[in-house]
């Protein structure tokens, strides 16, 4: 992604009246490049990302050419492995780059395909679902730009909603400052998922309902929520564990675990809690079984 040809497809993309989607199945590179840009090329490439979250527009003047547009509808989306994402926020943010994603992350686990051919109401389901998708996409992009506002029922939801949000970000200022700035950015996203299922759901209809934000602000709260963990490292923190308690054998219980079978790492940073977490993700994933609760002890299944 650099900045003069991202200009040109933003420019090409107003004058029709579209969005744009960027998809990366790998974004670490995608995040060295703009590094490498602000370190020793232009050092536009971040500054163009930060200025796209509001939409906004950019008149650029170059040898043999001139980009404008007065604004856009810019949208990322990526995976990243959580290790190399730490690698690159390094715990700070000065610019308030990161707390413009938000971050879900796998869910633990193994992957257990089905051994079964599917079903012909399995195949039709499927066909269905991908003709709701295609007939929404085709729908939303032959809209035209135009302004949706919260009905009074739906505001006096998402006010209370909004400030809880910014006396939280106030509080964690001190001690987690990216998650802070997440959270002061709750009405942007808020207003953005608002939007987007209200033309999913309402197309035809000016005022977004109280049922539509309720619905946006619960499904942000979660991204909140998981963004918030991954800040904080306890996700990938459990993941780990979940792997060492796998391949630990026997009973497996916190202080056999802690004393023989943790790296440094882990046992700089796990505790008891974290154990219990694993063991419950392990359990809801019918991997092994439960010997004991006091204390907490998990083996494979016998």
């Amino acid at each position: 992604m650099f900045p003069p040809a991202l200009s040109k497809q933003l420019t090409l993309h107003e004058a029709q009246g579209t969005g744009l989607l960027l998809m990366r199945d790998e974004l670490s590179g995608l995040f060295s490049t703009l590094a490498a840009d602000q370190k020793s090329g232009t050092g536009k490439a971040e500054g163009q990302l930060l200025e796209l979250w509001d939409g906004t527009g950019v008149d650029e003047v170059l040898v043999n050419d001139f980009r404008s547009f007065e604004r856009c509808h810019f949208s990322l989306v990526g995976a990243i492995q959580p290790e190399r994402l730490r690698e690159l926020i390094r715990g700070v943010d000065p610019t308030g780059k990161w707390s413009r994603f938000l971050f879900i992350q796998m869910p633990p686990g193994l992957i257990k395909p089905s051994r079964e051919d599917p079903t012909q109401l399995a195949l039709r389901r499927r066909y269905e679902a991908q003709l709701v998708l295609k007939a929404c996409s085709n729908q939303a992009r032959g809209l035209q730009a135009k302004t949706y506002y919260l009905t009074q029922e739906a505001r006096e939801i998402y006010i209370p909603w909004f400030q809880a949000h910014q006396s939280r970000a106030q509080q964690l200022e001190g001690s987690n400052p990216i998650v802070s700035s997440v959270l002061d950015k709750s009405s942007a996203q808020f207003l953005r998922l608002a939007g987007l299922l209200h033309l999913v759901r309402y197309p035809g209809r000016d005022r977004i309902d109280a049922t539509t934000a309720t619905l946006a602000m619960e499904v942000i709260d979660c991204l909140f929520a998981e963004t918030e963990l991954f800040h904080r490292g306890d996700g990938d923190l459990v993941d780990q564990l979940m792997d060492r308690i796998r391949g630990f054998g026997g009973d497996v219980t916190w202080e056999r675990l802690r004393g023989k079978g943790l790296n440094r790492w882990l046992k700089a940073n796990a505790r008891a809690r974290h154990f219990g977490e694993s063991v419950s993700n392990l359990l809801a994933n019918a991997e092994g079984e439960l010997v004991k609760t006091n204390p907490l002890t998990w083996t494979w299944r016998r």
